[in-house]
């Protein structure tokens, strides 16, 4: 079975690139030009990926990313930036809102289809130990900042000068 993708962008030349990059490995790619058009889909299919861009009209990434982190349909869903902003404080915001890889634009096809395959092949892992273990779902619905969405601990950051620190 094919996994099923939802690229999030404004930007139409941007959303080809990216669909046609990830077809070539057998992904089934959908697009939503805007925050609020990726929550429609979302309501009617779950993908196995959420690859969006930060910076669109009404909702931006980072309140994507919040909100599908706040939903137990969704929680679990892998969700990639692919953005033009580089700078370390707008990652560090991402993985506050729950992301689980920040890629920048111009993107390296190489590198964004093994970022998809491995979080796609994770999400199918979690998927299964969850079917095996259904009470694994409750403890998830009851501890939504340990899936983390905004009020999660603060990642851990490795720094130049020495071990790791919590930001």
């Amino acid at each position: 079975m094919s996994k099923r993708l939802l690229v999030v962008d404004d930007e139409p030349n941007l959303l080809r690139a990216v669909a046609a990059c990830l077809k070539t490995e057998k992904y089934e790619v959908s697009t939503a030009r805007s925050g609020h058009e990726a929550l429609m889909q979302l309501a009617e299919s779950v993908p196995d990926l959420v690859i969006s861009d930060i910076r669109m009209p009404g909702m931006d990434g980072y309140k994507l990313a919040r909100q599908l982190r706040g939903s137990p349909r969704t929680a679990l869903v892998p969700i990639v930036f692919l953005t033009a902003k580089d700078e370390t404080a707008d990652r560090i915001e991402g993985f506050r809102a729950g992301i689980d890889a920040y890629l920048t634009k111009p993107f390296d096809r190489a590198e964004l289809r093994a970022v998809g395959r491995s979080l796609a092949s994770w999400l199918g892992a979690e998927r299964d130990r969850v079917d095996q273990q259904p009470e694994l779902v409750d403890q998830i619905r009851g501890q939504p900042d340990a899936i983390g969405h905004e009020g999660a601990p603060a990642p851990i950051v490795a720094t130049a000068a020495g071990p790791p620190v919590q930001q």
